[in-house]
C-alpha cells in the first residue's frame, strides 16, 4: 500500500515491503523533485522504528538513492549503516536544492533519539546537522 501525502502529491511512501523467507524488509520513498514547490529546499531521509525501542532489529540497514530517470538506474548514493543498533533513529541523508533543477545528495548517517511516534528529537538532530542554508 502506498501512502500519498495530500500536501505534497509528488511524494509517496510504500510502507513496509517484507520478504519473510529471507527475513528482509524494505521501504520505498518516491519523490518527484522537479515538482516540489520552490520553498522546499531540503528533504531529509530518516530510518526509525515504529514498534521497537531501537533500530537494532533491522539487519544490515542500508540506504540506496536511485535516479529513476536514468535508464540504467545508477545509484546516486548507497551505503550501509554500522553501529546503529542501540539508536532509535538515524538521519541517513539530505537531498538539498542547489540551483535551478539541480539537487545535491549529502550523506549524513547521524544517530538520533526519537522515532516514528516521537519525531521532536529527530527534528532537533536535523537542526544540529547545520545544513540549513
Amino acid at each position: 500500500m502506498s501512502m500519498l501525502y495530500p500536501k505534497f502529491p509528488d511524494m509517496r511512501h510504500s510502507g513496509d515491503k517484507m520478504d519473510e523467507p529471507n527475513k528482509k524488509g524494505s521501504q520505498r520513498i518516491t519523490a518527484k523533485l522537479d515538482a516540489l514547490p520552490p520553498e522546499i529546499t531540503q528533504l531529509y531521509f530518516v530510518l526509525s522504528s515504529f514498534k521497537s525501542p531501537t533500530i537494532g532489529h533491522f539487519k544490515a540497514p542500508g540506504f540506496k538513492l536511485i535516479d529513476e530517470l536514468n535508464l540504467i538506474n545508477l545509484y546516486v548514493s548507497a551505503y550501509q549503516l554500522e553501529n546503529a543498533a542501540d539508536s532509535q533513529a538515524v538521519i541517513m541523508c539530505c537531498v538539498s536544492r542547489v540551483g535551478q533543477g539541480m539537487w545535491e545528495v549529502i550523506q549524513i548517517g547521524k544517530l538520533s533519539q526519537g522515532n516514528a511516534n516521537d519525531y521532536d528529537p529527530i527534528e532537533k538532530s536535523i537542526t544540529e546537522c547545520a545544513l540549513f542554508g
